[in-house]
Formats: structure tokens, sequence, C-alpha cells
């Protein structure tokens, strides 16, 4: 596009902004309230999360660790199973979006310092 045209189409509309009180408006008040909207009303937070837990070790660290997922804001401790099927079902039936596997030797690992994984298959 040539420079010519473009400075002519600015003019016109800066002139035809000024003109119409309406549009200088939309000019400045949309965007304003766009701002507002995304700035205080619209929230992209993750929280109350669906949480199924399976805890095998049953153990005072394991249901510690538990506690501290019922106590956050983020996770809502929907489901404790005993069983992988059941977490499949709560996950299909969207009782549940995630689940946390808490594995028999948790306790020990812990004690002796050692990475304790919290979702194996056995």
């Amino acid at each position: 596009m040539n420079l010519r045209r473009l400075t002519a189409v600015a003019k016109k509309e800066f002139l035809h902004v000024l003109r119409d009180p309406r549009s200088l408006m939309m000019g400045i008040g949309m965007p304003m309230m766009l701002l507002f909207l995304f700035g205080y009303a619209l929230t992209l937070d993750v929280d109350q999360v669906p949480l199924a837990v399976w805890d095998q070790s049953q153990t005072v660290e394991s249901r510690e660790f538990i506690s501290r997922f019922s106590g956050s804001r983020y996770f809502d401790l929907r489901i404790t199973t005993d069983n992988y099927r059941q977490i499949e079902q709560a996950i299909d039936e969207r009782d549940a979006l995630i689940a946390l596997v808490i594995p028999p030797d948790f306790a020990r690992s812990l004690s002796l310092g050692e990475f304790a994984p919290l979702c194996r298959r056995g």
C-alpha cells in the first residue's frame, strides 16, 4: 500500500472519530472494559479439581500427604478407593479428573531418603 493513501485513510478516520463522540467512546471505552474484564472478572486459576486417592501404604506419612491435598484449595478429595478399577470408573464417570496412587513402600522410601514414586502399576 502506498504511504500517501495510508496517510489519507488515517486522516479521514481521525477526523471521523473527532466528529462522532460515540466512535470516540467505542475506541476508548471498549478497550477499557476489556481490560477490566480480563483483569478482574475472568480467571484461569484451576481450583477444586476432583481427586481420587488409593492409599496402599496406610501409614501416618501417607495420611499426612493426603491431608495436604485435601487441605488445599486446588484439590477436592472426592473418592478414596482400594483398587484401580474404581479409579478408572471414577475418571470415566467424571467423578474425578485425577488420581493419586500411593504405593505400599511409600513410608519406607521416605524414611530412607529415597525417591517415592506415587503412581506405579503393579
